[in-house]
């Protein structure tokens, strides 16, 4: 079976990048199509076959990719793909738009349809003027109507989460089968060597829809030490806000995160997440998590066992929780094992069986 992967883009490191390693793990021979790649943060993967749209060649894109979000349409579509049996992608926007000949299965794996032109559009604006916004609305729904319109490009989808099949089901009307994203327990495991910290830790992109400022004005006013790592574009303004409590790691390797995992005292999710890869990584390091009760982190944190929850997403809600859990004991053997349910191997070896199952039934169908 000749195999293609196709994932939105390679510019960060995040949770769908965990995802395309473990299918580049099942399957190694397989080419990435994709629409930029930034070969420096990636190096790694340069062993790989990488073809990029036309829009890899565009200067400066790979800074201030988000501009040119109108264009990521344009860019998916010149990528043209033959002589493929199966095409993998990973989606939250514009893999799945992929086109394809006929007599190509295409299974993706969905994050989520894209957030912006769907149920979080008001997040994505928060903080813009009222121009900006307009125009922008404007072009999210253009991107909304081109999304919508390429649904049917895919045979069968994986959701990443219920949230996120919920989702899949009430904007593209498609079912799908949940398989949650990979987790490497081998390397976040608990450290029992290591010195309970006294700050509380977030791992996460910095941008608007995450919600990081309600921590940063709950820990102002808490007072308690807070670690925040990850770039984006409320670096500096997060900054700005915060108090001497409060440290902006910036982007940090992965034994380092490892290492502030294992030594927190809890990790903190203050934003709506589709699952939440990094809540799941601090739990298998034997770490409890205070959460906003939404969205994926239902699916895993069981209220005084792996964690505690807010209900609402202000600071007033985060300072209470914060205060809440204080008084509360967790066991972090129970906590990791949790977290071992969404082992990397555990994943892959699902994927394996669904890829084999729905090939068969989509040739089975062709034959008919």
């Amino acid at each position: 079976m000749k195999v293609a992967i196709v994932h939105d883009y390679l510019i960060a490191e995040g949770g769908a990048e965990k995802v395309l390693r473990a299918f580049l793990d099942i399957f190694p021979d397989a080419p990435i199509y994709t629409l930029f790649y930034n070969r420096k943060k990636f190096k790694e993967l340069r062993r790989h076959d990488i073809k990029v749209s036309f829009l890899n060649k565009i200067p400066f894109l790979k800074k201030m990719h988000q501009l040119f979000i109108p264009v990521y349409p344009l860019g998916i579509g010149s990528l043209k793909l033959k002589d493929y049996d199966l095409i993998l992608s990973t989606s939250w926007g514009w893999s799945k738009g992929i086109k394809k000949n006929k007599g190509i299965c295409h299974i993706c794996y969905c994050c989520t349809p894209m957030r912006f032109a769907y149920n979080m559009q008001e997040a994505h604006l928060r903080h813009k003027g009222k121009i900006v916004k307009t125009v922008t609305r404007r072009i999210f729904d253009r991107l909304r109507k081109w999304d919508l319109s390429t649904t049917e490009r895919v045979d069968f989808f994986i959701s990443i989460s219920r949230t996120a099949r919920d989702r899949i089901l009430q904007f593209y009307n498609r079912d799908s089968i949940t398989i949650p994203p990979p987790v490497d327990t081998r390397a976040f495991k608990p450290n029992i060597q290591a010195k309970r910290g006294d700050y509380f830790l977030i791992a996460s992109r910095l941008v608007p829809y995450k919600h990081i400022d309600i921590a940063i004005k709950a820990f102002n006013e808490l007072g308690s030490p807070l670690k925040i790592t990850g770039a984006g574009s409320e670096f500096k303004r997060l900054k700005r806000m915060a108090g001497r409590n409060i440290e902006l790691l910036g982007f940090v390797s992965q034994e380092a995160l490892i290492e502030l995992y294992q030594d927190c005292r809890a990790f903190i999710l203050p934003q709506e997440e589709d699952w939440g890869i990094a809540a799941i990584e601090a739990l298998a390091c034997g770490k409890p998590i205070i959460a906003y009760a939404k969205g994926g982190a239902l699916e895993y944190i069981l209220e005084g066992r792996t964690g505690h929850f807010f209900y609402e997403q202000s600071p007033e809600a985060m300072i209470k929780a914060v205060k809440e859990f204080q008084d509360m004991n967790f066991d972090s053997i129970q906590l990791r094992q949790v977290a071992l349910l969404f082992d990397k191997d555990v994943f892959k070896k699902r994927i394996e069986i669904f890829v084999k199952e729905k090939y068969e039934e989509f040739c089975s169908n062709c034959r008919k």
